[in-house]
């Protein structure tokens, strides 16, 4: 498992966060709709985005999906895009995050094709374009929400970043408007998926929490038997997805394979995919969010 979370020194960074906001009125319904939908989208590169090519793919398949909900139901899209450019050694590197299908209102549920990623190269920029084709479903009601941040080597919310060193600690705070259960997992970018929570000593499979209390998950001095997550890397840069899920009525976390104590459970991840669409096809009140760390090793030469 690679997990690290980095604390930048002597770096410079600036952040620039750009939200869009488009609405349209839908008719609302008295219950949730599946459809079969389909969209397309694209994403450019240039050589200073700082955006590995198995990233770009994933950003445009997610911008396709994105398209294709809100093709489908005429809903709420809300996309958050937030730039951050490193100054090192004289030269500036730009990491561009976004983030569509979180917010629209509907959800994806499963590819019914194989998405097609068509690529070409122009003028110094290469440009991947996603169709995709699947199952949605449709948001007519407020899901749960829940406050979380992802924490640096500390508890309190003074220690939230998205930027780790190599080997700094990884916590996670969390608080729900309600009792409900809550996993973790950690995307890598490999096949592999980590399951952070519930850990593996967790016989049961899920992990309860109480309404409006707030928790700070994997840390020692708050539950002894949590684990302690180190986040790490052998490249210079690295960029994880940590997704939180909740919801109000119990859930058991993945069949997953279980390693050493230093080490969370994992699983491929197709069956990581298979398990969350199964949940959300049976559970309307399931909630997702996710949020991309950055982790850093200076030491690296990769």
């Amino acid at each position: 498992m690679t997990m690290t979370h980095y604390l930048l020194h002597n770096i410079k960074q600036r952040k620039t966060l750009w939200v869009a906001l488009i609405l349209m009125i839908p008719v609302m319904v008295s219950a949730q709709r599946i459809a079969k939908v389909s969209g397309k989208a694209s994403v450019t590169l240039t050589d200073n985005d700082g955006m590995s090519l198995m990233e770009a793919k994933s950003r445009c398949v997610e911008r396709a999906r994105a398209e294709a909900i809100r093709n489908e139901f005429g809903d709420l899209i809300t996309s958050a895009t937030i730039t951050t450019d490193i100054e090192q050694g004289g030269e500036v590197a730009s990491f561009i995050y976004d983030n569509a299908t979180q917010k629209a209102r509907g959800n994806w549920l499963s590819d019914t094709r194989e998405p097609i990623i068509d690529v070409v190269y122009a003028d110094g920029k290469l440009t991947f374009t996603a169709q995709v084709w699947g199952e949605a479903r449709e948001i007519v009601q407020a899901t749960p929400q829940f406050k979380w941040k992802i924490l640096c080597g500390g508890t309190t919310d003074a220690y939230a970043t998205t930027r780790f060193n190599n080997r700094d600690r990884l916590c996670i705070s969390f608080q729900a408007p309600a009792d409900g259960y809550v996993a973790i997992y950690l995307i890598e970018g490999t096949d592999e998926v980590s399951c952070l929570l519930p850990w593996a000593s967790i016989a049961s499979g899920q992990f309860r929490v109480k309404g409006n209390q707030r928790y700070v998950f994997f840390d020692k001095s708050s539950d002894p038997d949590a684990p302690h997550y180190l986040l790490t890397t052998k490249k210079h840069i690295e960029r994880n997805q940590i997704v939180v899920i909740y919801s109000p009525n119990p859930f058991t976390k993945s069949v997953d394979t279980q390693h050493d104590s230093r080490h969370a459970n994992t699983l491929s991840s197709l069956d990581y995919q298979r398990w969350l669409l199964h949940n959300q096809r049976i559970d309307a009140s399931m909630t997702i969010d996710t949020d991309w760390v950055t982790i850093i090793n200076e030491d690296s030469d990769l």
